[in-house]
């Protein structure tokens, strides 16, 4: 089994437990190929802890650090206690064995909830990778860390060299469709499997995916992204607009392909941002540039879920006169929105383009419709299973 393989067979077992963490999945393997730090983002219960920490045990011999992060933890909860030997020899000194110093991957939950002066002590181990102890720069092992919170910090916390130190973010929101909320209740989210990489695969796959080139058209078209973006107020550091690059090659590299492409350029909807509101902007700027067809698609699906939601306030409201009015028009643009969306569909198919998103977005628009039809209209209605 090659590495990609081996890595795509990983995310496998993580889905086969994780319901709707595709993404998340994905991260994490960009992430260890590229030396990238990750952040996952959203509310509790949302099981980011277990997936990441389940992901660190399918690496074979892997040391992973996981802690908990508060607003009273001290750095001897993180590097270790000092050394009393050391002391007596007027030494400052940590003992650093099972903490972060030495982990080759790490996990620090609430991230966000702990004081600053814990947090900067933190910003050359998470970017250079080293850690000063008793004057000394150690090289540390750690390839890459993963921080989770169920917030993002405010201005006055003076984190921001921190926060940019995780480029690679996701937001985690709970389960959405109502039958894969079913697969939760029966579905084991204990992993058993063996471990199904190595540290020295993950070694050779950063080593392979940094010989894969940037054609000029990629660099042309991220340059052109990073400047359109931060004219809308999307703050970009040069740290992460560099740190792109080697995420274009990790996704080339899992895909198998050459070279980095414009289709690649998708993954940095996961990049591009910091506050959640430019989440859909950074990724309307990229697929404007790559796919616009899909572009399309995707303010279909917002515009459509938006009128969902609306049809849903007047179920809620229980004015049957005026949901039965009402009904027939909701109806009327979502059945529109979905003319459009197959249309857009057959275009990105006749192109070669990967449509499993959007046909996902189309059925989820189906479900609403049939909705509309049943608790607003009173009528039974329903879509041939096509594709």
């Amino acid at each position: 089994m090659t590495i990609p393989e081996k890595l795509l067979n990983t995310e496998q077992v993580l889905s086969d437990h994780f319901i709707e963490r595709d993404e998340e999945i994905h991260g994490l393997t960009l992430a260890s190929i590229s030396n990238t730090n990750m952040l996952l983002l959203g509310p509790p219960g949302t099981g980011k802890t277990l997936l990441v920490n389940s992901w660190a045990k399918l690496i074979d011999n892997n040391s992973h650090f996981s802690w908990l992060l508060h607003k009273f933890l001290t750095p001897d909860e993180l590097f270790g206690p000092v050394s009393l030997k050391g002391l007596k020899d007027e030494k400052f000194k940590r003992n650093t064995q099972g903490k972060l110093p030495e982990a080759t991957t790490c996990f620090l939950d609430e991230i966000y909830k702990c004081n600053a002066g814990s947090l900067n002590s933190l910003l050359s181990l998470l970017n250079e990778k080293v850690f000063f102890n008793d004057g000394l720069a150690i090289k540390t092992p750690l390839m890459m860390a993963i921080g989770a919170s169920n917030e993002l910090p405010e201005e006055s916390d003076n984190l921001d060299a921190l926060d940019d130190r995780f480029p690679l973010r996701y937001h985690v929101y709970p389960i959405q469709d109502a039958m894969n909320k079913a697969r939760l209740l029966d579905i084991s989210l204990s992993i058993k499997e063996k471990p199904t990489l190595t540290l020295k695969d993950i070694v050779k796959a950063r080593e392979n995916a940094s010989t894969i080139n940037l054609t000029e058209d990629v660099v042309e078209h991220l340059i052109t992204l990073v400047d359109c973006l931060r004219t809308e107020g999307v703050t970009i550091t040069d740290r992460t607009f560099r740190q792109t690059k080697s995420l274009l090659q990790a996704e080339a590299y899992v895909k198998n392909d050459e070279e980095v492409g414009l289709d690649h350029l998708e993954i940095l909807k996961n990049v591009l941002w910091r506050q959640p509101e430019h989440i859909k902007i950074v990724h309307s700027h990229i697929l404007r540039l790559i796919n616009p067809e899909k572009d399309k698609i995707q303010s279909l699906y917002d515009d459509a879920e938006e009128i969902f939601e609306n049809a849903m306030a007047l179920v809620t409201a229980k004015d049957s006169k005026k949901a039965a009015k009402e009904g027939i028009e909701i109806a009327d643009k979502l059945k529109s929105a979905k003319r459009e969306i197959d249309d857009n569909i057959k275009i990105m198919k006749s192109k070669g383009k990967n449509i499993k998103g959007p046909i996902k977005m189309k059925k989820q628009v189906e479900v609403w419709l049939e909705k509309v039809f049943s608790e607003l209209c009173g009528v039974d209605f329903g879509f041939p299973d096509k594709v």
